[in-house]
């Protein structure tokens, strides 16, 4: 699609999923809306569009978001209505409906956030222990010897 008709799939879906007052037409009890109604209370808005423009809409939108009746005269979103009174009368899926590759790309994407969650644990890690070691490196020898007795001497305390 073109920018100019991304433009007109974005302003469509807000008129037929949130606000068909915004020009002027309403939807009936399925959601959907007369074609010519809609492309005239968008050339109010000074979106002139003819019929091939929404065509081209609804066929090339990537997530099927619109369609038309049999004979073109009527439009609807597919989904995601917040006006009141559109029921789009779909039916629940049940797990057979469900194909095995989407538990798949969810497993990989669970499966990613936690790698990466424990990848950001072991660089942290990582860096205390770098840092700890310079910290030491920058100590004289006097003070490793300190340090070391005194380990030495928590571990004796501990065997006892």
């Amino acid at each position: 699609m073109t920018k100019q008709q991304e433009h007109i799939s974005k302003f469509i879906s807000l008129i037929l999923r949130h606000k068909p007052e915004a020009v002027g037409i309403t939807l009936d009890s399925q959601g959907w809306a007369n074609v010519q109604e809609l492309m005239n209370g968008m050339k109010e808005q000074g979106k002139y569009i003819e019929l091939s423009d929404l065509e081209i809409v609804v066929d090339q939108d990537s997530k099927g978001r619109y369609s038309f009746n049999d004979d073109k005269t009527k439009i609807r979103a597919n989904q995601g209505h917040s006006v009141k009174g559109v029921d789009l009368n779909l039916k629940p899926l049940s797990s057979k409906d469900i194909p095995d590759w989407l538990y798949l790309a969810q497993i990989v994407d669970l499966l990613n956030l936690y790698l990466l969650k424990v990848l950001n644990q072991w660089v942290v890690i990582m860096c205390i222990c770098l840092i700890t070691l310079k910290q030491q490196m920058m100590l004289d020898q006097e003070e490793k010897r300190k340090i070391l007795i005194q380990r030495f001497l928590r571990f004796q305390q501990q065997r006892l």
